[in-house]
């Protein structure tokens, strides 16, 4: 599956593509193929999760960030939410980028023992959630204000993942428990110096996830100003998609 690493690099500049073309359409068309992708991804995500329990694996409880994403994205959006649309694009953004960015340097090796229907499957869900993501983020401009939501609405994932953790705990592995866990700094330090390296830790994380909406904010204006030239009905508020 090394060949993995090279199709997740050609899906990612695709997905980029593709958004950017959509940016300089109308707000007619991109409403139409941001509905038709968010109503696609939510209907297979819920077909998946229904699946399960009758294939014998059990009821599953989506945990992870982007899991969380696969179900918020679509409803909001298509129920034209304005309020959650700026945590959508930032959940879309942050979790199409970053799985894509892990897929390009480690796909190979972490997904290996993976059936390649799954892994296509997640290649797809989170190429839509990437692209639907950056077409907001583009088009739509985002008051700084809304800062406060998306650590508000970042916390309640975590928050859900932590509350849910006795129903899925053993069933596999998840990244968003080894991140609240700090899983890494255990494995490094001994024990004795836990008490002392996990806040730093928690500090860190906390820190990251500030300067990543900080950036969320920044890249919304550079990409709302370079394509208001292309699309002449950027609004100065959210729309209702």
């Amino acid at each position: 599956m090394y060949g993995l690493n090279a199709l997740a690099l050609l899906v990612l500049i695709t997905v980029q593509l593709l958004a950017a073309w959509l940016c300089t359409c109308t707000e007619a068309t991109r409403t139409r193929a941001v509905r038709a992708a968010c109503l696609t991804l939510l209907l297979l995500t819920a077909g998946r999760y229904m699946l399960l329990p009758l294939r014998g694996k059990g009821f599953r409880v989506p945990v992870e960030y982007s899991s969380i994403a696969y179900f918020a994205l679509p409803v909001i959006l298509l129920n034209g939410w304005k309020a959650l649309q700026s945590w959508a694009a930032y959940s879309g953004v942050m979790a199409g980028f970053f799985y894509y960015l892990t897929m390009v340097a480690v796909g190979g090796p972490v997904y290996q023992a993976y059936p390649p229907a799954e892994i296509y499957l997640s290649l797809y869900s989170h190429a839509t959630l990437y692209f639907c993501g950056l077409v907001l983020l583009s088009t739509n401009r985002y008051p700084a204000g809304d800062r406060r939501k998306l650590i508000a609405c970042t916390a309640c994932v975590a928050l859900w993942a932590l509350l849910f953790r006795p129903l899925v705990a053993g069933t596999e592995r998840f990244f968003i428990y080894e991140l609240l866990d700090g899983a890494l700094v255990l494995r490094i330090f001994p024990g004795s110096l836990w008490p002392v390296v996990l806040p730093g830790y928690y500090l860190v994380l906390l820190g990251l996830v500030l300067l990543s909406i900080r950036a969320f904010f920044r890249l919304n204006r550079i990409r709302v100003r370079r394509f208001a030239v292309a699309q002449q009905d950027v609004p100065n508020i959210v729309p209702a998609l």
